[in-house]
């Protein structure tokens, strides 16, 4: 998620300053810096709370599943050495509608260009075991995953299965679009190739 994170900070900025501005509205609620408010879980903080992405999982056309996870925030502030927060924190059940894993490929060529493909995954604590960042050509059918690898401890590029294929653990996917407003270089992008149609009509 850290990888995520400092892509999209960096994607959305014009300057170094910018990306730090937009780092903190990532990781805090409402770009407040106290641990308290800090998207410490991926799927029960994270994509909620963030402004940058909106969950479009439905629109793949493909069948969902349900998944009802109780999420131990208890035990998580507690492994965190965050005393108050574990007295103040109880067990919150949540539940999400994902992508099976064997429906994952059919799904694949619905999946807009530039996404957030959070994989759903049957641990203790919480329900998000994995992310990276999806990009596809929009005439083609399958894309690149980008992501932080911790068996090859470095950030790779692959196929929207990798994960799947080599955690027995994830059972599904989420997608989330990433707004293109907050994106400085798909604005970038879009001038490039503005400019480019001028050049080649005059």
């Amino acid at each position: 998620i850290t990888y995520v994170e400092q892509c999209l900070a960096l994607a959305a900025a014009r300057s170094l300053e910018q990306a730090t501005r937009n780092l903190t509205e990532i990781r805090y609620v409402a770009g407040q810096v106290e641990f308290t408010r800090r998207n410490h879980l991926l799927i029960a903080d994270w994509v909620i709370n963030n402004a940058f992405v909106e969950e479009v999982t439905r629109s793949l056309g493909v069948r969902l599943r349900a998944y009802m996870r109780f999420v131990d925030r208890k035990s998580y502030f507690k492994d965190s050495k965050a005393a108050e927060l574990y007295k103040q924190t109880g067990v919150e059940g949540i539940t999400v509608h994902y992508v099976g894993k064997d429906d994952v490929e059919t799904g694949e060529p619905k999946i807009p260009n530039g996404s957030l493909i959070v994989y759903v995954g049957m641990l203790a604590d919480t329900l998000g075991a994995h992310c990276g960042l999806y990009f596809r050509d929009e005439d083609a059918e399958k894309g690149t995953l980008y992501h932080a690898s911790a068996t090859q401890n470095r950030a790779v590029a692959g196929s929207l299965m990798d994960p799947v294929r080599h955690d027995k653990a994830i059972v599904g996917v989420l997608v989330y679009r990433i707004h293109p407003d907050r994106m400085a270089f798909l604005e970038d992008a879009d001038s490039e190739s503005e400019g480019d149609a001028a050049t080649s009509e005059e």
